[in-house]
Order: structure tokens, then sequence, then C-alpha cells
């Protein structure tokens, strides 16, 4: 990065380049890589550049960092091994307690601190992860596998990967998201699935899942689908609403004497 400096009625006024010299570098080997065609997920040469630099802010270098570093919905995730190797690198150990098709936990170490990630089926089952022909039904090992991986590693080292999102996690809910056809309202507007992973991300906000938001309305109005709420004539609003009531509702004041 270079400076100049001008001086303007003795005021000196220093010019500072925004992007570094290395960056010139680093587009030429990212046009060079999407012209290799070896990355089809990478839809452009700015989606390599951004990959690269993902990995480079994480210490790996480019070709490991195509090949483990996903864009889900517009944010960049990274492979559950991946997230492994780093915690690894960084001083972290594991011992694997069991590891089949109902439950995974791994004791994970690091100096004094153990704690334990652990995903059971029955976890994924509550939180409507298991549908016809998903990783759940195929290879439900490797799916425990993931989610103990991300969990212990969370808990061991919480400033090793501050809000970096796993592929295989990020997946589970694209696809949630994906399999929600689009509405037509009555005032010919569309809900997307866009609109319900919004949705979805500000219940969460105030504690509620998928799973919740479900029994909530079934609890409610006997409906065993949002899109027969919605097709009632009442909005994610609405339904928004009314979360925020029922969980004011349930909510104990904190005995205070």
């Amino acid at each position: 990065m270079s400076n100049e400096i001008n001086k303007q009625e003795g005021v000196q006024v220093v010019k500072v380049d925004v992007m570094p010299p290395e960056i010139d570098n680093m587009l030429k080997l990212a046009k060079f890589l999407f012209e290799s065609g070896m990355f089809p997920d990478v839809k452009s040469v700015a989606g390599v550049l951004a990959t690269i630099e993902f990995g480079r802010e994480l210490g790996i270098p480019p070709v490991l960092a195509l090949n483990n570093i996903r864009n889900i919905r517009g944010r960049l995730t990274i492979s559950s091994q991946l997230m492994l190797g780093l915690a690894v690198k960084n001083g972290v150990s594991f011992i694997v307690q069991q590891n089949d098709d109902r439950r995974c936990s791994i004791q994970f170490y690091k100096g004094k601190t153990v704690v334990v990630g652990e995903f059971e089926i029955e976890d994924a089952r509550r939180a409507g992860l298991i549908k016809p022909d998903s990783g759940w039904v195929n290879y439900p090992r490797d799916m425990l596998w993931v989610r103990a991986v991300s969990r212990g590693i969370k808990k061991i080292d919480p400033l090793l990967l501050p809000g970096v999102a796993i592929t295989e996690i990020a997946q589970d809910y694209a696809n949630e998201a994906e399999e929600i056809p689009p509405i037509i309202l009555k005032d010919n507007k569309e809900l997307t699935p866009y609109d319900w992973k919004k949705f979805y991300a500000k219940m969460a906000v105030i504690g509620h899942s998928s799973v919740t938001i479900h029994e909530f309305v079934k609890s409610v109005y006997g409906f065993d689908s949002l899109k027969d709420y919605i097709k009632t004539g009442k909005t994610l609003e609405d339904l928004e609403a009314e979360l925020l009531e029922e969980k004011s509702e349930t909510t104990e004041t904190p005995d205070l004497w």
C-alpha cells in the first residue's frame, strides 16, 4: 500500500491507496482459476476472488478455499471438515465417543478446557430436518457428525470462526426454504421462499424455530401447514404478531424481591 503526501496551504494531505498492490495478482489468479472450469460452483471471477480472499483470512491457500467454501444464499460457508481442520491447527484435539445412526458425541480438548459436542437423531426430528431422500435419511451418521463437530468447536474455541456458517448445516435450511412454493396472495403479490426465510430468521431472534411455529399454528388453528394459514387471507406479519403476543404471555416476570 503506497502513500502520497501533498502539501496544500500548509496542510499535509495523505492519499492512501484503498486496494493493496497484491489485489492485482489475486485478480489474475481468480481469472485463471475461473477460466479453468474446475470450480463450476463459483459463477463469476468476482465470486472466485471473494472465496480466495475469505480463504486467505482463514489462512488457507486458494484451491483449498475453492474446494471447501460455498456460497449458500449469498453467504460464504465452510465445510465441516475445514472447520475441524482449522480447529486442530489452532490447538484443539478430540476423541469420538459415539458416532452411529442415532447419536454422535465428540469430546473436544484445548488446554485444560474440555467440552462435548453432540447431536442426536431425535434433535433432527424435532427440528424438522428428516425428510424423504434427504441426507438425514440416506446417511444420518455423517449428518450427525457435522452437527456435533459444529457444536463442539463453537464451544471449545468460540473466537476461532465467529459468525461463520457450516456448509452442510446452511444447506439444510436453504433446502427447507426452497421446498416452500410461492403463494399468490389476495393482492396478487407473491410470497416467495426469500420472504419465508426472512420470517424464520426474525422468529429465531425471539426463540421460535420452524418446529415451534408449526406447533403454534396447529394448536391454535388446526392447520398442518403454514400455507393453509396464509390461504385464509392472513399474512406472515399477522403470524409474527400472534407469536410475539404468545411469547409475551408465556414469559414469566422475574421475581425481583
